[in-house]
């Protein structure tokens, strides 16, 4: 009989090998054995990611992230999850989360920077990918997705007004 230390392991080289639906049975066996390891409960939560079972990767990541919250990879794997389900305000609320355990991580900056903008927070998204780009200036991904920010946001105004325009 394996320890929940020998089906994580083996949990996590499967992930490596990208074999979804075998990681997730050792996950689970490890989880099974010790809830509150909270690292097997995120690659859990990944696994199913992968796998478009967003609900139980959200559930796995929500567990993650209550029993470390000060983790800011479990808050933005957590809004990923549920940014797939449609929950995008939930979605946003994690997100800030992540940056504020780690404001200078500029990639959760660039991200949630993304999210406002398709979510028409103009002003708010323009500033987090600003933000980002002023923490890591030579990253031309960033400015990339702070170009389509800005054409996107152009796109949606003149094609859809507000409307008290």
């Amino acid at each position: 009989m394996k320890t929940s230390r020998e089906h994580y392991l083996l949990g996590k080289l499967l992930l490596n090998r990208n074999n979804y639906e075998d990681a997730i049975t050792e996950l689970q066996a490890a989880v099974a054995l010790e809830p509150n390891r909270a690292h097997a409960q995120y690659l859990l939560g990944f696994a199913f990611n992968r796998r478009g079972a967003y609900a139980w990767a959200a559930t796995h990541f929500q567990h993650a992230r209550r029993l470390r919250p000060n983790n800011a990879e479990y808050y933005m794997a957590l809004a990923s999850a549920l940014r797939s389900l449609g929950e995008r305000t939930e979605a946003v609320a994690e997100m800030y989360g992540a940056v504020r355990l780690e404001p200078k991580t500029a990639r959760y900056h660039a991200l949630l920077g993304l999210t406002l903008t398709e979510d028409r927070q103009f002003a708010e998204g323009r500033r987090e990918l600003l933000h980002a780009i002023r923490l890591c200036p030579w990253r031309p991904d960033f400015w990339a997705v702070y170009g389509i920010g800005l054409i996107y946001a152009f796109v949606l105004w003149f094609f859809c007004p507000p409307k008290d325009f």
